[in-house]
């Protein structure tokens, strides 16, 4: 079996156990974008998987993410175009497909809205696409 070099991105919520040890794993406040910055400045870009929380009615454990509706309310970049050398950025292929993905509601703090509802998944998912890194997304009910 080929060993995972992925990064993980952990919503802190999550209490269950995602990934089994030792590999790169950042369990962490999803609001606090400057953390998820400084992990991603501090590697290579390469893969990196990303479990937010939902409230999502299912049976499923792990649900993967195809796309999202942002609704955080804010932007990471607004004001730090210049900083990052970026106009527009274009998220038409940011995540990984998978046959049973879903669309995600991003809601950030605010009350969760839509079928897969996750907090601040659209804006981490940006961030590590503008500094060129794979994205595979998850959610995890809570």
């Amino acid at each position: 079996m080929d060993k995972d070099h992925s990064i993980y991105l952990i919503n802190q919520d999550i209490k269950k156990k995602i990934v089994d040890t030792p590999r790169l794993v950042y369990n962490i406040n999803f609001s606090d974008y400057k953390k998820v910055e400084h992990i991603l400045l501090n590697h290579q870009p390469q893969t990196i998987k990303i479990y937010d929380t939902t409230t999502a009615e299912t049976n499923r454990p792990i649900i993967h993410v195809n796309d999202h509706i942002n609704r955080i309310g804010n932007n990471p970049f607004i004001g730090k175009q210049q900083k990052f050398n970026i106009d527009f950025i274009n998220i038409e292929s940011l995540y990984l497909q998978n046959k049973n993905g879903v669309v995600t509601n991003s809601c950030g703090d605010k009350t969760p809205v839509g079928k897969y509802p996750s907090t601040h998944l659209a804006n981490i998912a940006i961030m590590c696409h503008v500094f060129k890194y794979t994205v595979k997304a998850y959610l995890v009910k809570r």
